[in-house]
């Protein structure tokens, strides 16, 4: 397999479990809108800054009024 190949599962990969993360934790009422500072306790490993913003459905498919909590 050469290193494209490689590169472009890893990155589906990658994707499948952020996606995974994000929807297990909206499902829970994790409040995920906002910066997200990732400091790793190594020198040798970069720190992250994550943005996560929320988009709703351009057309749902309920009525968000009638949603009862």
């Amino acid at each position: 397999m050469d290193t494209q190949q490689d590169d472009s599962s890893a990155l589906r990969e990658f994707e499948q479990s952020l996606e995974t993360l994000l929807l297990e934790a909206f499902a829970r009422g994790v409040p995920l809108e906002g910066r997200w500072q990732i400091t790793l306790n190594s020198p040798n490993l970069p720190d992250w800054s994550i943005q996560i913003t929320e988009k709703p459905p351009a057309q749902p498919e309920y009525d968000p009024d009638f949603i009862e909590e």
